[in-house]
């Protein structure tokens, strides 16, 4: 369906960038894609975790119920706390790859 106008715009792309073998073009495509699963992971994380800790009904005077036991971490403050870690191994991901399409563009030829 989009499949063709997909592979155009690649193309173009590839068209405008110096590189010979097409894997710049193939690594700023594979950074859109993961931007895209993290904007996902983001937007959908939250309602699952909250699903989850609201799928079963924990008695009041269960030492597992996080309502009244304090000492259990709640799946938001779970979520709080990892959030910022995945953020930080993308961008170290991205700048990664960022330095090696600018080591293959300065390799001679």
């Amino acid at each position: 369906m989009f499949g063709g106008e997909i592979m155009d715009m690649i193309k173009k792309l590839k068209s405008l960038i110096p590189d010979t073998k097409g894997n710049t073009v193939l690594l700023l495509v594979g950074i859109a894609v993961a931007i895209l699963v993290l904007a996902v992971i983001f937007t959908v994380g939250p309602l699952v975790g909250y699903n989850v800790e609201s799928a079963v009904t924990i008695p009041t005077t269960s030492m597992w119920n996080s309502d009244t036991n304090d000492a259990i971490t709640n799946g938001s403050e779970m979520w709080a706390q990892n959030t910022p870690m995945l953020a930080v191994a993308a961008l170290i991901a991205i700048v990664g790859v960022i330095i090696a399409i600018l080591m293959g563009v300065a390799r001679p030829q």
